[in-house]
C-alpha cells in the first residue's frame, strides 16, 4: 500500500489524534486497513471514532482550542478489527 497520509487538509481550527497504523509483526512495515481506533477521554465517554484507512491512516478529531487544553484521551484499537 501507499506511504500512510492524510487525504485532505486538517483544519488548524480542531486538534486531532491521527496516527498510522502499522504491522511490523513479520519485518515489514504492511499497513492495516479497516482496523477501528476509539478515543474516550479522562471521564471515560467516548470522543470519537475512526476506521484506518487502505493506508493504515486515521484522524480523529477532539475538539478546539480551549475544549481540549489540559485533557487526556485515551485511544485504544479494537483488536478484533
Amino acid at each position: 500500500a501507499a506511504a500512510c497520509q492524510a487525504t485532505e487538509d486538517p483544519d488548524p481550527e480542531i486538534t486531532s489524534i491521527t496516527g498510522c497504523l502499522i504491522d511490523r509483526s513479520d519485518g515489514k512495515d504492511e499497513a492495516v486497513p479497516g482496523a477501528v481506533i476509539t478515543v474516550t477521554d479522562d471521564q471515560g465517554n467516548e470522543v470519537g471514532t475512526a476506521t484506518t484507512d487502505d493506508t493504515g491512516f486515521f484522524d480523529i478529531p477532539l475538539g478546539s482550542g480551549f475544549d481540549v487544553l489540559g485533557r487526556t484521551f485515551t485511544a485504544t484499537l479494537d483488536t478484533d478489527t
